[in-house]
This record gives C-alpha cells, structure tokens and sequence, in this order.
C-alpha cells in the first residue's frame, strides 16, 4: 500500500471481483513495511467484510537491491495476523 490511489482502487477491484465469485481472493502482501501500510489494508479488509483475509510484509529489503524496483513477490514474505498490533 502505497501513498497514491492507485493501491486503493486495485484493492477495491479485487473485492468486487471477490463479491462476484470472479475470484478467490486467498491474501494481500505489502511491498511496504511501515505498519500503517498494514494496518489500512486491515481497515479495507474489514470495511469490505473480509477481516480475515491474510495480510503479507517483506521480511526484509537488501541494503543493494533498494533502488531497483522489484516486485514483493520476490521478497521474502512474514504473514502478519490481524490481531496483532504493530508490525513484528
């Protein structure tokens, strides 16, 4: 979750498409590790009436690899619980 709309907007896609049984919406990982990042995603989560679906941070970001643009998806993920309050 970014600081831009774009994020918002896909999320919301998702939910509608989710809604319709287009799809099966299994977790949500941030490219972010600011805990605010999480903690919005949680909100849309519940406000959307999926407050169970996970919710996935990188573990880490390399020193070297922090000015290239890489996709969260080749990070390593820590699944953080909703019931948690701040990011471990």
């Amino acid at each position: 979750m970014g600081n831009d709309v774009d994020d918002v907007v896909a999320l919301d896609m998702l939910y509608k498409y989710q809604d319709a049984g287009k799809i099966d919406l299994l977790g949500i990982i941030s490219s972010k590790r600011e805990e605010g990042s999480v903690k919005f995603i949680d909100a849309m989560n519940t406000l959307y009436g999926y407050p169970n679906i996970p919710i996935g941070i990188v573990k880490h970001i390399p020193r070297r690899v922090t000015k290239i643009r890489i996709s969260a998806l080749t990070m390593p993920i820590m699944w953080w619980q909703t019931t948690h309050t701040s990011i471990p």
